[in-house]
């Protein structure tokens, strides 16, 4: 059950909390950045292989296997960036909270519009 919450990119499994701290802004940050991190980790690896395979073409292999990736974790990727758009609503309905992480109020709290932003770029890439 751990492998599929770590495949849904939630980093709660990895107990990262106490690297960077209890701020939601900071985790959803780090969330977003794991499939660009990924496509520099395949980077290094496919320049690795070209050493011991010179006749490799990088810039081909990379292409194939970021498109396989990110194919593959498609679902989980967006399902990630669009996370502050999920919302509930409070009791007498004044405000409403993010599922995610309940502390942080939709629409009212300035961590929230950076989270907003950031799945909007995490999105576009």
């Amino acid at each position: 059950l751990n492998l599929m919450k770590l495949l849904s990119f939630d980093l709660k499994v990895l107990k990262m909390g106490c690297l960077v701290g209890g701020n939601p802004v900071v985790q959803y940050a780090l969330r977003q950045f794991v499939a660009p991190v990924c496509g520099v980790f395949i980077l290094v690896v496919l320049c690795g292989k070209k050493y011991f395979k010179p006749a490799v073409i990088v810039w081909v292999e990379f292409i194939n296997t970021c498109g396989t990736i990110f194919n593959l974790f498609f679902i989980s990727i967006i399902i990630s960036t669009f996370t502050p758009l999920v919302c509930y609503a409070h009791p007498g309905g004044h405000s409403h909270s993010m599922r995610a992480s309940p502390s942080t109020l939709c629409f009212a709290d300035e961590g929230h519009s950076a989270m907003v932003v950031i799945g909007l770029i995490a999105f576009a890439l």
